[in-house]
């Protein structure tokens, strides 16, 4: 009997392994599938056009240009105060949101990917214009830094 029981636990032990990787695989494909729509809504190359507006900082035209996996940026600050400032590095997908890394690996900027347009994330969160109900966002190939 002893024998009997060892048995039974062995294949119950069996299926309920069987059972927690099915689920694990299960939420790895789901997972997957989700990065894909997300990415699938940014063509490569693509290069999004905005107007960044805070209340600590100048009003700042950006222009942020993806390639495969690399990413360039020029800021316009609307004060002369301030030169314009270009940069470039690495870019990535996790899920809705896109993040931009400097050349150190330090994170840049952060954006909620929606058709056509980008919305900037400041600490995980959409960030409200000063005064306005308008979300900071970046449109898809509008008003690029260079008609201005």
């Amino acid at each position: 009997m002893n024998k009997f029981v060892n048995i039974a636990i062995l294949v119950l032990l069996g299926v309920f392994i069987s059972f927690r990787i099915n689920v694990a695989c299960n939420e790895l494909s789901k997972n997957k599938s989700s990065e894909d729509t997300f990415s699938a809504l940014i063509d490569i190359p693509s290069t999004y056009h905005g107007t960044f507006n805070c209340t600590t900082c100048p009003e700042t035209h950006i222009e942020l240009s993806l390639n495969h996996d690399i990413y360039s940026e020029t800021r316009q600050f609307s004060t002369r105060d301030f030169m314009p400032y270009t940069g470039m590095g690495k870019w990535q997908i996790s899920g809705d949101t896109l993040t931009t890394y400097k050349d150190s690996g330090l994170t840049n900027l952060t954006f909620l990917i929606r058709p056509d347009s980008l919305y900037w994330l400041q600490n995980g969160r959409k960030v409200r214009q000063p005064g306005s109900n308008n979300w900071n966002y970046l449109l898809l190939k509008e008003n690029p830094l260079s008609d201005l």
